[in-house]
């Protein structure tokens, strides 16, 4: 008799938990994202599925190297989808990029895989501003940068992005299973 009483409420509770994020996917609060590219290498991989997870507070009040998610279409017409970068210079910030590297406020920006100075690949018609170095990041807008700075289509191209593009957070890696956990 225990047994069937422990099987029933097992079955209720799983059935509750997914009714929960049923839920929260239809509000909008989180999303499934299947990860396509090596941007973000090797913090998220090509193959990842991860959850996005609502921002809480805006963009900018987010602290300086935080991952996000973005609309990238609300940061140029030339582009569509939705990118995950890493926020690396907040408002009025000063970015510059030298020959070893990006700077942040006069900072040195930890490299990740292998910075590069300025971008290494043709992204086409994606480059809609020529940044120009010192660069200091408007009010209402942040610059975000891949991971693998040599293969990442990102402010260093299109500029900073508004702060009201950043819709998610990378919260949880779900697939593969040797990877599955929190993502920092």
């Amino acid at each position: 008799m225990k047994r069937s009483t422990f099987a029933k409420w097992t079955a209720l509770l799983l059935a509750t938990l997914a009714g929960l994020l049923l839920l929260l996917v239809l509000a909008g609060v989180i999303r499934i994202y299947n990860i396509p590219t090596s941007s973000m290498a090797p913090t998220i991989q090509p193959g990842d599925r991860i959850i996005g997870i609502k921002t809480l507070k805006p963009a900018d009040q987010l602290p300086r190297g935080s991952l996000i998610i973005y609309d990238a279409s609300q940061v140029s017409p030339k582009l569509s989808g939705t990118f995950l970068g890493r926020m690396v210079a907040l408002p009025g910030d000063t970015i510059e990029v030298t020959g070893e590297g990006l700077q942040v406020n006069g900072q040195m920006l930890p490299t990740r895989s292998g910075l590069l100075p300025q971008p290494a690949k043709d992204y086409g018609d994606a480059r809609t501003i020529s940044v120009k170095y010192p660069f200091t990041i408007p009010t209402g807008q942040v610059f975000v940068i891949g991971d693998n700075y040599s293969n990442s289509l990102d402010s260093r191209y299109f500029g900073p992005v508004p702060v009201d593009a950043v819709k998610k957070q990378p919260w949880i890696r779900t697939a593969p299973g040797s990877r599955f956990g929190k993502i920092e």
